[in-house]
């Protein structure tokens, strides 16, 4: 029975462990801005009117892996048509954070397939 228990808290050790890496462990994803972005009008708690543009583009890894991505610019105005982006993505949160880099520095698997 001892042995029982044993196996059993390895097994929720190892499962616990590997989520919660998954969770902390971000990785990087490139897109191409393509679309104008939807844009949303919030208001605060004190009332004042922020907007800001969401998009939903597919973005590649450098092995050229595909994944939905969802993310806002975070400005008042939509991004840049043509842009580059380089998208930090983590496993639980999705795009956690996002910065234009030229074109040279995406990875070619994943450029080939945003052209």
């Amino acid at each position: 029975m001892k042995k029982i228990g044993w196996l059993i808290a390895i097994v929720v050790i190892v499962v616990g462990g590997y989520f919660t890496y998954k969770m902390l462990t971000e990785d990087d994803y490139y897109t191409k801005i393509t679309i104008v972005g939807e844009k949303e009008i919030k208001t605060t708690d004190r009332g004042e009117k922020i907007v800001d543009y969401l998009y939903e583009l597919p973005g590649f890894n450098k092995d050229g892996k595909e994944k939905k991505l969802s993310f806002y610019g975070n400005k008042e105005v939509p991004l840049r048509e043509e842009a580059y982006l380089k998208l930090k993505v983590n496993g639980g949160k999705g795009v956690v954070s996002w910065e234009e880099v030229p074109k040279n520095e995406v990875p070619e698997k994943a450029l080939k397939e945003l052209e």
